[in-house]
């Protein structure tokens, strides 16, 4: 029974890091660290859980979760104009998957609500590093992507 045990210890250690990506809502540092995992990885479906449920926010926001969710009728239309799904996954890589928060984050409360502030740095042109700070809003105990 000895035997056993370390070998059960090492199976859970396998098992809790190789289980999907859970996106945590509780934290606005999360939200974008969710952001930057859905380019490294390519999971484009997890940006469509990254945006505000009341759907506010700015059009870069809108346009960046709407890639989760994107249809085959517009997969279909990238095709028509010489892109695909791919490409769109290797420019959101070359622009995010290098990206880190770069500091603390700042929260500010107005007569629209509660919302974060979260510094990053990214490579909007696949090779210069440049710094960003995305906000997000507060809805009840969850945060998400509201404007960059």
């Amino acid at each position: 029974m000895k035997n056993l045990f370390p070998i059960f210890i090492f199976l859970t250690y396998c098992t809790c890091f190789s289980q999907d990506f859970i996106i945590d809502h509780e934290k606005p540092t999360n939200v974008v660290i969710a952001m930057f995992h859905a380019a490294q990885t390519g999971q484009l479906e997890i940006l469509s859980t990254l945006c505000d449920p009341l759907e506010e926010g700015d059009g870069d926001v809108k346009r960046l979760c709407s890639l989760g969710s994107i249809s085959d009728e517009q997969i279909k239309e990238l095709e028509k104009r010489g892109k695909s799904l791919q490409d769109i996954k290797n420019s959101l890589y070359s622009v995010y998957g290098s990206a880190a928060i770069s500091c603390c984050t700042k929260y500010e409360t107005n007569e629209f609500g509660t919302f974060a502030l979260v510094d990053f740095y990214f490579y909007p042109n696949g090779k210069d590093k440049e710094m960003e700070t995305m906000k997000l809003v507060q809805r009840g105990s969850k945060w998400y992507l509201y404007s960059f």
